[in-house]
């Protein structure tokens, strides 16, 4: 699945260890990105919609609901009418105030890594997760205790599920995120496998420039494999005819990662 939820609810998808999982890292989205030659104003209509100004302040994260303080993880009753717009405005003056903080580093020449933390709470994340078992998620994370956006997600993300097709790949073939079909007569089978996790690196088709270049994700899966960065390896695996393998995470499928001599830094 590829998913896109407010940042801030991101450390309780980590919780589930079951899965493969990567997201776009708000360290390589530019803090502000010019059209042209532009370099100076903060004039948003100049600017690249692909920099992390202008998502947040044309898209920000804002809540579903303002839920009332009271004893325990859950939330009370909403608040309604006057007091939620007035709880709104003050969720978006917190949005301008980060902005303004985060403008004001980037112009002492502050790395856009950590402009980009002082506005999470307004961002959202897009991840690429990949995994064999969904009852135990969807249980704990539709129920009607769970927090309110992770259950949001959760139904959104089990809807799919239930209303996906899945493709039958025999054993000794390979699931591959982001492989168009056309590509498959186009590249040999390592590519394709290098192809796919680059993508799954980026969480994308294209690259950081907006551009479809699978040379560009041949080049970067074989850096993710050189450097130890195997994560993105983690999506891409060959299905088995032994339901019970467990590798990684995954059952029933080989991981990529597992085929390489060394998937981590040696001791």
């Amino acid at each position: 699945m590829e998913l896109c939820y407010p940042r801030f609810i991101h450390s309780e998808m980590l919780t589930h260890r079951d899965r493969a999982r990567n997201s776009a890292s708000s360290r390589a989205i530019p803090w502000k990105r010019f059209k042209g030659e532009a370099q100076s104003g903060s004039d948003p209509a100049e600017m690249i919609k692909k920099c992390m100004f202008r998502m947040i302040m044309d898209d920000p994260v804002t809540p579903l609901e303002f839920g009332t303080e009271q004893k325990g993880m859950v939330a009370g009753i909403k608040l309604e009418g006057e007091k939620a717009q007035e709880a709104m405005n003050i969720w978006l003056r917190a949005r301008d105030a980060a902005l303004l903080a985060a403008d004001a580093l980037s112009d002492l020449g502050v790395h856009k890594s950590l402009c980009n933390r002082l506005t999470e709470p307004f961002m959202w994340i897009t991840v690429v997760m990949t995994s064999t078992d969904w009852k135990n998620f969807f249980a704990l994370r539709t129920a009607s205790d769970a927090e309110i956006h992770m259950q949001y997600i959760a139904k959104m993300m089990k809807y799919a599920f239930v209303c996906s097709e899945p493709q039958y790949l025999v054993p000794g073939t390979w699931h591959m995120p982001y492989i168009d079909p056309s590509e498959m007569t186009k590249y040999a089978a390592t590519e394709l496998r290098a192809i796919s996790a680059g993508r799954c690196a980026r969480v994308s088709y294209l690259t950081h420039d907006g551009l479809r270049d699978p040379m560009a994700d041949i080049r970067l899966g074989a850096r993710l494999v050189k450097d130890k960065h195997a994560s993105p390896l983690e999506h891409v695996a060959e299905a088995t005819n032994e339901p019970l393998l467990r590798s990684g995470p995954f059952r029933g499928w080989r991981q990529y990662r597992k085929t390489m001599p060394d998937d981590a830094v040696p001791e």
